[in-house]
Protein backbone atom coordinates (compact mmCIF):
# COMPACT_ATOMS: atom_id res chain seq x y z
CA UNK A 1 0.00 0.00 0.00
CA UNK A 2 1.50 3.43 -0.98
CA UNK A 3 0.03 6.56 0.31
CA UNK A 4 -1.55 9.35 -2.03
CA UNK A 5 1.01 12.20 -2.60
CA UNK A 6 -0.72 15.60 -2.40
CA UNK A 7 0.74 19.21 -3.91
CA UNK A 8 2.38 21.62 -2.45
CA UNK A 9 2.11 25.49 -3.55
CA UNK A 10 2.25 28.96 -2.31
CA UNK A 11 2.23 32.53 -3.74
CA UNK A 12 5.32 34.49 -2.03
CA UNK A 13 5.63 38.17 -1.22
CA UNK A 14 7.25 40.18 -4.24
CA UNK A 15 11.19 39.84 -4.26
CA UNK A 16 14.57 41.48 -5.05
CA UNK A 17 17.09 38.93 -6.95
CA UNK A 18 20.56 39.53 -8.56
CA UNK A 19 22.38 37.28 -10.57
CA UNK A 20 24.15 35.26 -7.52
CA UNK A 21 20.25 35.17 -5.83
CA UNK A 22 19.25 33.12 -9.26
CA UNK A 23 22.48 30.99 -9.38
CA UNK A 24 21.54 29.77 -6.03
CA UNK A 25 17.73 29.06 -6.86
CA UNK A 26 19.22 27.24 -10.31
CA UNK A 27 22.03 25.30 -7.71
CA UNK A 28 19.07 24.17 -5.23
CA UNK A 29 16.92 22.67 -7.91
CA UNK A 30 19.67 21.10 -9.97
CA UNK A 31 21.32 19.56 -6.44
CA UNK A 32 24.66 19.71 -8.27
CA UNK A 33 24.08 18.27 -11.64
CA UNK A 34 21.77 15.58 -10.99
CA UNK A 35 18.50 16.74 -11.83
CA UNK A 36 18.12 19.45 -15.31
CA UNK A 37 16.35 22.34 -14.95
CA UNK A 38 14.16 24.18 -17.23
CA UNK A 39 14.87 27.59 -17.93
CA UNK A 40 12.26 30.27 -19.01
CA UNK A 41 11.87 34.10 -18.89
CA UNK A 42 9.98 36.43 -20.84
CA UNK A 43 8.19 34.04 -23.17
CA UNK A 44 11.86 32.06 -24.15
CA UNK A 45 13.05 28.62 -23.36
CA UNK A 46 17.03 28.42 -22.76
CA UNK A 47 19.34 25.45 -22.75
CA UNK A 48 20.90 26.55 -19.36
CA UNK A 49 21.13 29.11 -16.95
CA UNK A 50 24.30 30.46 -18.42
CA UNK A 51 22.55 31.31 -21.70
CA UNK A 52 20.21 33.27 -19.84
CA UNK A 53 22.86 35.08 -17.85
CA UNK A 54 25.13 35.81 -20.94
CA UNK A 55 22.32 37.17 -23.05
CA UNK A 56 22.80 40.98 -22.13
CA UNK A 57 20.38 43.04 -20.52
CA UNK A 58 20.21 44.25 -16.43
CA UNK A 59 16.74 42.11 -16.14
CA UNK A 60 14.13 40.49 -17.24
CA UNK A 61 10.33 40.86 -16.03
CA UNK A 62 9.05 37.18 -15.30
CA UNK A 63 11.44 34.28 -14.91
CA UNK A 64 10.55 29.98 -14.25
CA UNK A 65 13.04 27.62 -12.88
CA UNK A 66 11.04 23.71 -12.89
CA UNK A 67 12.49 19.97 -12.57
CA UNK A 68 10.31 17.43 -14.04
CA UNK A 69 11.67 14.55 -11.38
CA UNK A 70 10.50 15.45 -8.98
CA UNK A 71 8.22 18.38 -10.47
CA UNK A 72 9.36 21.26 -8.59
CA UNK A 73 8.55 24.72 -10.10
CA UNK A 74 9.35 28.52 -8.97
CA UNK A 75 7.78 30.96 -11.50
CA UNK A 76 8.63 34.45 -10.47
CA UNK A 77 6.38 37.61 -12.48
CA UNK A 78 6.26 41.33 -11.21
CA UNK A 79 3.60 40.65 -9.37
CA UNK A 80 2.65 37.45 -8.13
CA UNK A 81 5.76 34.65 -7.23
CA UNK A 82 4.17 30.99 -7.76
CA UNK A 83 5.82 27.86 -5.87
CA UNK A 84 4.55 24.35 -6.73
CA UNK A 85 6.17 20.88 -6.33
CA UNK A 86 3.24 18.12 -7.67
CA UNK A 87 3.94 15.78 -4.69
CA UNK A 88 4.91 16.26 -1.02
CA UNK A 89 6.97 12.87 -0.33
CA UNK A 90 10.56 13.78 0.80
CA UNK A 91 12.67 15.02 -2.13
CA UNK A 92 9.98 17.10 -3.28
CA UNK A 93 8.86 18.47 0.17
CA UNK A 94 12.89 19.10 0.70
CA UNK A 95 13.09 21.15 -2.14
CA UNK A 96 9.74 22.93 -2.06
CA UNK A 97 11.06 24.12 1.55
CA UNK A 98 14.58 25.26 0.25
CA UNK A 99 13.06 27.47 -2.13
CA UNK A 100 10.60 28.60 0.30
CA UNK A 101 13.22 29.80 2.79
CA UNK A 102 15.43 31.34 0.03
CA UNK A 103 12.53 33.70 -1.66
CA UNK A 104 11.53 34.48 1.36
CA UNK A 105 14.86 35.98 2.74
CA UNK A 106 14.91 38.06 -0.47
CA UNK A 107 12.07 39.65 -0.06
CA UNK A 108 11.93 43.14 -1.02
CA UNK A 109 12.10 45.65 2.01
CA UNK A 110 8.62 48.21 1.95
CA UNK A 111 9.36 51.73 2.60
CA UNK A 112 6.88 51.66 5.15
CA UNK A 113 9.26 53.79 7.79
CA UNK A 114 10.37 56.46 5.63
CA UNK A 115 6.97 57.16 3.86
CA UNK A 116 5.32 57.32 7.42
CA UNK A 117 7.85 60.15 8.45
CA UNK A 118 7.01 61.49 5.14
CA UNK A 119 3.56 61.93 5.53
CA UNK A 120 4.35 62.76 9.63
CA UNK A 121 6.79 65.84 7.85
CA UNK A 122 3.88 67.52 5.62
CA UNK A 123 1.46 67.35 7.91
CA UNK A 124 3.63 68.96 11.09
CA UNK A 125 4.48 71.40 7.91
CA UNK A 126 0.96 72.40 7.18
CA UNK A 127 0.25 72.41 11.14
CA UNK A 128 2.88 75.42 11.75
CA UNK A 129 1.55 77.00 8.92
CA UNK A 130 -1.99 77.06 9.39
CA UNK A 131 -0.86 78.06 13.12
CA UNK A 132 1.11 81.05 12.02
CA UNK A 133 -1.64 82.29 10.29
CA UNK A 134 -5.07 81.12 11.47
CA UNK A 135 -5.13 85.02 13.27
CA UNK A 136 -5.06 86.55 9.89
CA UNK A 137 -8.20 86.36 7.72
CA UNK A 138 -6.97 87.29 4.72
CA UNK A 139 -4.58 84.24 5.23
CA UNK A 140 -7.55 81.35 5.90
CA UNK A 141 -7.69 80.91 2.11
CA UNK A 142 -3.77 80.42 1.77
CA UNK A 143 -3.79 78.28 4.49
CA UNK A 144 -6.50 76.03 3.75
CA UNK A 145 -4.93 75.77 0.06
CA UNK A 146 -1.59 74.86 1.23
CA UNK A 147 -2.90 72.23 4.06
CA UNK A 148 -4.99 70.56 1.11
CA UNK A 149 -1.90 70.71 -1.32
CA UNK A 150 0.57 69.15 1.66
CA UNK A 151 -1.95 66.35 2.78
CA UNK A 152 -2.51 65.39 -1.43
CA UNK A 153 1.42 65.33 -1.67
CA UNK A 154 1.19 63.01 1.55
CA UNK A 155 -1.57 60.62 -0.63
CA UNK A 156 0.28 60.83 -4.03
CA UNK A 157 3.61 60.08 -1.73
CA UNK A 158 2.42 56.59 0.04
CA UNK A 159 0.48 55.56 -3.21
CA UNK A 160 3.37 55.91 -5.23
CA UNK A 161 5.97 53.94 -3.09
CA UNK A 162 3.61 51.43 -2.43
CA UNK A 163 3.16 50.55 -5.65
CA UNK A 164 6.78 50.70 -7.04
CA UNK A 165 7.66 48.72 -4.04
CA UNK A 166 4.56 46.00 -4.41
CA UNK A 167 6.49 44.36 -7.20
CA UNK A 168 9.19 41.66 -8.48
CA UNK A 169 12.38 42.91 -9.94
CA UNK A 170 14.88 40.13 -10.99
CA UNK A 171 18.60 41.47 -11.88
CA UNK A 172 20.95 39.05 -14.66
CA UNK A 173 23.80 41.49 -13.12
CA UNK A 174 25.37 41.04 -9.40
CA UNK A 175 24.40 42.80 -6.63
CA UNK A 176 26.77 45.31 -6.87
CA UNK A 177 25.80 46.28 -10.78
CA UNK A 178 23.01 46.57 -10.50
CA UNK A 179 20.78 49.63 -10.22
CA UNK A 180 20.04 51.40 -7.55
CA UNK A 181 16.64 52.50 -6.92
CA UNK A 182 17.07 56.42 -7.82
CA UNK A 183 18.42 54.63 -11.37
CA UNK A 184 15.43 52.82 -11.93
CA UNK A 185 12.59 55.14 -10.78
CA UNK A 186 14.77 58.82 -12.17
CA UNK A 187 12.51 59.65 -14.67
CA UNK A 188 8.91 58.34 -12.92
CA UNK A 189 10.07 60.44 -10.26
CA UNK A 190 11.10 63.98 -11.80
CA UNK A 191 8.34 63.65 -13.91
CA UNK A 192 5.87 63.70 -10.88
CA UNK A 193 7.47 65.70 -9.03
CA UNK A 194 7.25 67.76 -11.95
CA UNK A 195 4.08 67.74 -12.40
CA UNK A 196 3.06 68.13 -8.60
CA UNK A 197 5.51 71.26 -8.64
CA UNK A 198 2.80 72.57 -11.50
CA UNK A 199 -0.10 71.68 -10.11
CA UNK A 200 0.64 74.00 -7.01
CA UNK A 201 1.60 77.07 -9.13
CA UNK A 202 -1.65 77.04 -10.62
CA UNK A 203 -3.40 75.92 -7.92
CA UNK A 204 -1.87 79.28 -6.38
CA UNK A 205 -2.73 81.40 -9.35
CA UNK A 206 -5.76 80.32 -9.41
CA UNK A 207 -6.78 81.10 -5.53
CA UNK A 208 -4.77 84.66 -5.90
CA UNK A 209 -5.92 85.97 -9.37
CA UNK A 210 -8.89 83.80 -10.27
CA UNK A 211 -11.05 83.92 -8.01
CA UNK A 212 -9.96 87.24 -6.93
CA UNK A 213 -8.70 88.90 -3.11
CA UNK A 214 -10.75 87.50 0.17
CA UNK A 215 -12.57 89.89 1.88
Amino acid sequence: MKRKGESLGVHCKPVVLHREDVLRLHEILADGDQRKVDVEADGYMFDDLHELLEKGGHQVDTLQLKTSSPYVSLKIESKSIWLYASSDDAESRGLYEQLREYVSGRRRRRWLTSTLAGVLAWVAMALMVAVDAIDVATKVAETALLVSTCALLAVFWVWWVLWFTNKSLINLTSRGESPGFWQRNRDSILVSLGTTVVGVLLGIVLERYVLGPHP
